[in-house]
């Protein structure tokens, strides 16, 4: 990268300032100056209330365009959700809006196929250019009961493929950072690091 221009200003379209550090951490090896759209006043369509979309692809979509739109800049929004397979119809793109893993658990109660995957989409929305999504999945199950102190939301009951200890079990004993990168999340910029550094020229 040319020393000599300035670092890419990105808005991260979330007011989750939690998320907001998350993301700084994660994409650090991008340089980009990353600003958050409270200090822009853009308005962040679905935080807070939920999904509205039929996809986590359109939600992130949504919230990334309009902030790109709002403000003129590069905009990253992103959506996740816990997806269940023997329940299919619930949690998913409405996770946000569930009852949290004690719901879950007494839904699952009798069920013998706790098969699960958390996904989350990156969309980098760009002006006059096309909104790039990048994905990440974290195959795995839930747990017969919580487990575990770290984390939050659904990482007591989430237990990762190949792992016997929950996600907040894993966090307390790795860190919170080693989690992140091995997860959906940290899969999904994965995915978003690999293209800038292909597309460097315009990435940076």
């Amino acid at each position: 990268m040319d020393i000599s221009r300035k670092p890419r200003q990105v808005v991260l379209a979330t007011t989750n300032l939690g998320k907001i550090a998350d993301f700084k951490e994660l994409l650090a090896p991008l340089g980009w100056d990353f600003i958050s759209p409270l200090s822009l006043g853009a308005i962040m369509p679905t935080e807070g209330t939920g999904a509205t979309g039929a996809t986590l692809e359109s939600n992130a979509q949504l919230k990334a365009e309009t902030v790109c739109k709002e403000t003129g800049l590069w905009a990253l929004a992103d959506d996740s959700g816990l997806f269940v397979e023997a329940f299919p119809e619930k949690l998913g793109v409405d996770t946000a809006l569930f009852g949290g893993p004690e719901q879950l658990l007494k839904l699952m109660a009798q069920q013998t196929n706790r098969r699960a995957q958390f996904q989350c989409v990156l969309a980098l929305a760009r002006p006059g250019l096309a909104t790039l999504f990048f994905k990440g999945i974290d195959e795995g199950s839930i747990a017969l009961k919580p487990e575990g102190q770290g984390g939050f939301g659904y990482d007591p009951v989430f237990i990762q493929a190949g792992e016997h200890l929950t996600h907040s079990q894993r966090i307390e004993i790795a860190g919170l950072a080693a989690a992140k990168v091995e997860g959906h999340r940290g899969k999904a910029v994965a995915a978003l690091l690999k293209w800038a550094l292909i597309n460097a020229d315009v990435a940076t």
